[in-house]
């Protein structure tokens, strides 16, 4: 059940893509037993999104589509109940740049 104003509602402080990555990184919440992470594909996400439970911090979200945004936001659970949505950010995975090749001209 998720109780509006509970006390306790937590910070995304970063999302760090990778290669078919995000790692998320979150505030703890005290007295907090878990953690639920919430994504989707656009702004806006909800708890009736995607969910991940009992996640930790910092949580790498494996399995993404390098070039494709993913936004996210995560609850804590006190006493058996959820609090509000954390504020949301957004990562994108991108494969990593390939190594730089250098190129000689050579003159007869």
């Amino acid at each position: 059940a998720i109780q509006a104003g509970i006390a306790g509602i937590g910070t995304i402080t970063t999302v760090a893509p990778g290669d078919t990555t995000n790692i998320i990184t979150f505030t703890d919440v005290a007295s907090a037993t878990s953690y639920n992470l919430y994504w989707k594909t656009t702004a806006g996400v909800a708890t009736t999104d995607n969910q991940i439970a009992g996640v930790t911090s910092p949580y790498t979200h494996t399995g993404r589509t390098n070039g494709q945004a993913y936004y996210y936001v995560y609850t804590a659970i006190i006493a058996s109940v959820e609090t509000n949505i954390s504020n949301e950010l957004s990562g994108t995975p991108a494969a990593p740049a390939p190594p730089y090749k250098v190129l000689y001209a050579l003159r007869a």
